[in-house]
């Protein structure tokens, strides 16, 4: 139903990374609209100073013109926006839930479409917070089993991006990169490899090598091999 592309672009800044709010399709402008979109200040929210990862979260949507409201949208870093389903309403005050995948400080946005054609948009932050229970599963790469590495240059580092699931949320895939600890385990040889504590593995001699992922407890471990110069 939805095909209209929104170009507002939020910049959100957790540590030293930015992050971006990707664009979104939003359903068709109503019909009653005769002048097609427009934007309308009619949405106000107040989030809570922090929120729990991977934890169902109600926001409260205060909407000046309840009657008229058609669809609400959520959008928050690293997803595409997606339907709010309305728990429940109370005069102006609207409820939905949501659930926030992005640890740290974070920036999220709701979209209202009503059906006089307005559109209103807004945006607000809050800190999200590591849930009390641990993740159900960690993957130490979300890209590879096993990585293969060489000595030359261009092919003798490997970023890892190891990805947690909560049971709270689990068509989730959080990334974790910044928060997991690192190590190579130890073994009778000289290691192959060398990691550093933001998750870049590196080449250092042909062989093999394990690489442990930590997570709030929850380990994996990544199969590393280093192949010779030709």
């Amino acid at each position: 139903m939805y095909r209209f592309v929104s170009s507002i672009i939020v910049a959100i800044s957790i540590c030293t990374v930015t992050a971006t709010i990707p664009a979104f399709s939003a359903p068709a402008t109503p019909a009653s609209s005769a002048t097609g979109p427009q934007m309308v200040q009619r949405l106000s929210v107040a989030p809570p100073v922090s929120a729990k990862l991977a934890t169902p979260l109600e926001l409260a949507i205060r909407v000046s013109s309840p009657d008229l409201l058609q669809e609400l949208y959520f959008t928050q870093p690293g997803e595409e926006s997606h339907p709010l389903t309305i728990t429940r309403r109370a005069g102006s005050m609207i409820y939905a839930t949501v659930t926030l995948t992005v640890l740290g400080p974070v920036t999220f946005r709701i979209t209202a479409l009503f059906s006089d054609g307005g559109i209103s948009i807004t945006n607000a932050s809050t800190t999200v917070l590591l849930p009390d229970a641990p993740p159900a599963t960690l993957v130490g790469d979300a890209n590879f089993q096993q990585v293969r590495l060489g000595l030359g240059e261009g092919e003798n580092l490997y970023v890892l991006h190891p990805q947690a699931v909560y049971a709270t949320a689990p068509d989730s895939k959080i990334d974790v990169k910044r928060f997991a600890r690192y190590r190579v385990i130890a073994n009778r040889d000289s290691p192959a490899v060398e990691v550093t504590p933001d998750g870049s593995i590196r080449s250092l001699r042909p062989g093999k090598a394990v690489v442990e992922v930590r997570f709030e407890g929850v380990v994996d471990h990544v199969q590393v091999e280093v192949e010779g110069a030709d």
